[in-house]
């Protein structure tokens, strides 16, 4: 018969005895893994655990049927049905213990061992814990740089203001490309940036079969290289998400000096008609369609004449220009 209820403490180890396990029946799954129940070492009421022969999704699949010349450890942690004072309300089963054990094989059946390795149990432990210490630091960094992000690329909002179509019509066709470029590969850094920065902190959605952790030989593989890699993983990409960010704002930087300091677009000189007095002298008129350019001669007007192939310049006086009419062509 059970004994009263234990006082509810939440994730107290306790050691287990050899005779408690050999109480507890153990059950192979065919996808994997072992179903196991027997009473719990500290309350002795009746629990159950599942044991899951993989991981978080990754390159390996798990194994169909458990090796028998293999063992496999695991944490267990009792999850009975009842009542345990000081258990609180968000707590619907259990009475807080947790212990380790072994699965291994017994004649032609499974037993449970107390007799567990400590690097073995150590790595048990990590991938019984929902991410690691080191794992949950890195993200709560990387989620703490997500706020900087959002404020760095309100900087693109100011940007937009800065560059309009009417300053950006102005810039030769050289700045308005260095321009162009800037702003592209800035916006590409920018979601680079974002992507891997909530990458970092929450990781991404993996679907299907994970690496295969159902042996003992397989979980200290994974330990030794999964675990250490999650970690390197996160901080790798929030390292490429700051990189990214940088580069971003140097591209706005770069974007907006073209704007205030590149080079203005040349002017377009439209065509026009000059009307002229031949040799200063009023009772002889002509006209010259072309367009205007810069003299060196002082009080002199250059223009531009084109007749059929050929191209000159004629400087006149400005004293001898009657007048001078835009026209749509020559």
């Amino acid at each position: 018969m059970a004994s009263e209820p234990i006082e509810y403490k939440e994730d107290t180890a306790v050691q287990v005895r050899q005779e408690v396990l050999d109480a507890w029946h153990v059950v192979p799954v065919p996808g994997g893994g072992f179903t196991a129940s027997g009473p719990c070492p500290a309350c002795t009421h009746q629990t159950a655990q599942a044991l899951a022969p993989d991981v978080e999704p990754g390159a390996e699949a798990a194994e169909d049927v458990p090796d028998p010349a293999t063992r496999t450890t695991r944490q267990f942690r009792c999850h009975c049905h009842v009542d345990h004072p000081a258990r609180p309300t968000s707590v619907l089963t259990g009475c807080g213990r947790r212990w380790m054990a072994a699965v291994e094989p017994d004649g032609q059946g499974w037993r449970l061992s107390a007799d567990v390795d400590p690097l073995v149990a150590q790595a048990a432990l990590e991938l019984a814990s929902p991410v690691s210490v080191e794992l949950t630091s890195a993200r709560t960094l990387a989620e703490k740089w997500l706020p900087g992000l959002a404020a760095l690329y309100g900087l693109f909002a100011i940007a937009g203001a800065v560059v309009g179509k009417d300053t950006v019509k102005d810039l030769s066709d050289e700045a308005r490309n260095g321009l162009f470029a800037a702003l592209t590969v800035g916006a590409f850094l920018a979601a680079l940036s974002i992507v891997l920065g909530y990458a970092a902190a929450f990781g991404w959605l993996r679907i299907g079969k994970g690496q295969d952790v159902s042996t003992d030989d397989k979980l200290l593989r994974w330990y030794g290289t999964k675990g250490r890699k999650a970690v390197v993983s996160v901080a790798r990409r929030l390292w490429i998400a700051v990189g990214a960010a940088l580069g971003s704002l140097a591209c706005l930087i770069v974007s907006l000096g073209l704007v205030w300091l590149g080079p203005p677009r040349k002017p377009v000189t439209a065509p026009v008609t000059v009307t002229y007095l031949q040799n200063g002298q009023t009772a002889a008129k002509a006209s010259l369609c072309g367009t205007i350019t810069a003299d060196p001669t002082p009080q002199h007007i250059a223009l531009r004449v084109t007749d059929g192939p050929a191209t000159q310049t004629i400087s006149l006086p400005a004293a001898w220009v009657e007048k001078i009419e835009p026209t749509k062509s020559c």
